[in-house]
């Protein structure tokens, strides 16, 4: 069943939730965890959102965001097309195969080829 339509308005408070493909971890270790609350800050402090509370499990994360300017759809599409970049780069530039990439990123491993050709024909 498909997520309801998200109604964004400034100010609101969002329960944002994801979870690893088939339950799978999505932290490597302490490290990465600590990456990720990294990246959470920078994010929030980017587009002026408010970290109310979050919750970092194996195979997912909880956060409580009060929002401003800009919605969760619109930072996850800028995020995939910065993630479909750094991919591709890594594929050409330093050698990483698709399948290494797929396994990383926890998809499929079409989708990273589908991925790359369109990295490939943008970069043309």
């Amino acid at each position: 069943m498909a997520r309801p339509i998200r109604i964004e308005y400034d100010g609101a408070v969002y329960h944002i939730t994801s979870r690893g493909n088939a339950r799978k971890r999505i932290y490597k270790d302490d490290t990465d965890r600590l990456r990720f609350l990294d990246l959470l800050r920078e994010v929030n402090q980017k587009y002026n959102w408010l970290c109310h509370a979050y919750c970092l499990m194996d195979n997912h994360y909880l956060n409580r965001l009060g929002l401003s300017d800009i919605f969760p759809d619109q930072v996850k599409q800028q995020n995939k097309e910065a993630r479909n970049k750094l991919m591709y780069n890594a594929i050409i530039e330093h050698g990483y195969s698709q399948k290494e990439m797929a396994d990383y990123l926890g998809l499929h491993y079409s989708t990273v080829s589908r991925l790359i050709r369109a990295q490939e024909k943008r970069a043309k």
